[in-house]
């Protein structure tokens, strides 16, 4: 453990108006520091964006617990990676000292908030060098994060660990007037580490840690899309191992018809309505030919993002749904093996009509496949095996959050009333809040969660509107 020092003071002096607006809240003169100052960290809870192997050993409470022979740790191989502490209430912070490990931050940001939310920068660095870091300034907040941009060890096995993150000052901020921040203008807010990560790694589909994820097997009847008066059943979904990589797990979606609604049962799985702008991605399997029975079937096989509650009227202009649809078949007028990528703006069911964009490609996609969609910046770009191959924007852009769906079902039934079954399979999903992320940097985040053994995370908050909860 480094046990050089080495002392920082942020002291705001001459700044403009606009800069004055955004951070007299939580940021004052160094100067202003009370010489009444303790430690309030001891002991509070700490969260953290990963932990190395999901491991008790590096669990985050250890950077508040006192103790030098314990340590936080993340996941390596993996920026940003971020841990926060907190006051349990809000209190005027004048010193923070971070005791580093020999995997340190080079490039990072002290951070506070109110509400573990909304973020604002009160310090920055660009050149540590794993020396302790005594940093005086004066803050107020309840939430005190550490937000590491740059590792040291840059490598495979680079992560960022902290022996011990201190916060001195006193309980209570002096009264101040929120910043007014013109519609449109600049946000102290930093862009958003939230991620959500899951392998699949499941025992059966009665597994508690589904719930702990809040994915959904849908259970329903006489529903959606498709034949009517199918049934949408959780027994339709299984976790097995991967049989071409030892040690690997896999979620399989199966889906099966006899013609008619009541001979049809299809498959779903879904994650809440609290994804918008990011990074979506996921390594999915695709089939051509039924596992049993004849083929033929007008079937899609999906990964999507969609608000379904959204659709409150006709054309209800809030509506989103950005769409992955393979159908091996053909169907909606197209025959052969075709992917649909689909960004929709609205649609009515009678008379049907459909406002969207979509690219249609005529090839076979059987096989496993990487599919990501960027959502940012009003454009919505689907790539395939790194590469892009559409960009929507306009009219098509979604307003606002989305669950992240898989499903399985039959357009028709009509090719036969012998009994045939279709699967599709997902080796993992992926998501990054307000990060656009290459499909090479997808490639490393996941091989980096593969070798960690990291089997699920998720910090994407939830949305009180679609959550009322909000766990």
């Amino acid at each position: 453990m480094p046990t050089n020092r080495k002392i920082v003071s942020v002291c705001v002096s001459v700044i403009g108006v606009a800069s004055i607006l955004l951070m007299s809240l939580l940021v004052m003169p160094a100067s202003r520091a009370s010489a009444a100052s303790t430690l309030l960290s001891l002991g509070k809870p700490a969260v953290a964006s990963s932990i190395q192997q999901n491991s008790a050993t590096y669990d985050p409470g250890h950077v508040t617990d006192g103790d030098m022979s314990t340590r936080w740790a993340s996941v390596p191989g993996i920026d940003p990676q971020w841990i926060y502490v907190d006051l349990s209430s809000s209190a005027n912070i004048d010193r923070v000292v971070i005791n580093w490990w020999t995997n340190y931050a080079v490039a990072y940001q002290i951070q506070v908030s109110n509400d573990a939310t909304n973020w604002t920068p009160v310090y920055s660095t660009t050149t540590g060098d794993g020396a302790t870091d005594d940093i005086a300034l004066v803050a107020s907040g309840r939430f005190v994060r550490m937000y590491g941009t740059v590792r040291n060890n840059t490598g495979h096995s680079g992560r960022y660990s902290i022996y011990e993150m201190s916060i001195y000052g006193t309980a209570g901020p002096t009264p101040t007037t929120p910043p007014t921040i013109t519609p449109g203008g600049p946000t102290p807010t930093p862009p958003s580490s939230a991620v959500l990560w899951d392998d699949f790694t499941y025992t059966n589909n009665t597994d508690p840690n589904l719930a702990t994820m809040h994915l959904t097997l849908r259970d329903v009847q006489n529903e959606g899309p498709g034949i009517a008066g199918a049934t949408w059943s959780p027994n339709n979904i299984s976790f097995l191992d991967d049989p071409n990589t030892p040690g690997n797990r896999l979620v399989q979606l199966q889906s099966s018809t006899m013609g008619t609604g009541a001979t049809t049962s299809e498959a779903e799985i879904h994650y809440p309505i609290k994804f918008f702008e990011g990074t979506y991605a996921t390594r999915i399997y695709f089939n051509d030919t039924p596992a049993s029975g004849a083929d033929g079937d007008h079937v899609v096989t999906t990964y999507f993002s969609i608000c379904v509650p959204c659709l409150t009227v006709a054309l209800d202009p809030n509506y989103r749904e950005d769409d992955f649809e393979y159908l091996p078949n053909g169907g909606w007028g197209v025959t052969g093996s075709h992917m649909y990528l689909t960004t929709w703006d609205t649609f009515q069911e009678t008379p049907w009509k459909a406002v969207n964009v979509s690219n249609n490609i005529a090839a076979s996609f059987a096989g496993w496949h990487t599919l990501i969609m960027q959502v940012s910046g009003g454009h919505v770009k689907y790539y395939i095996d790194g590469a892009l191959k559409a960009d929507h924007s306009g009219i098509y852009y979604p307003e606002g959050v989305m669950s992240i769906n898989y499903n399985l079902w039959f357009i028709d039934g009509a090719t036969s009333s012998v009994a045939r079954v279709w699967q599709q399979r997902m080796d993992w999903t992926y998501f990054a809040q307000d990060v656009v992320l290459t499909p090479a940097q997808v490639d490393t985040i996941v091989a980096n969660y593969k070798a960690s053994n990291v089997a699920r995370q998720d910090t994407v908050p939830c949305d009180p509107t679609y959550s009322p909860t909000c766990w």
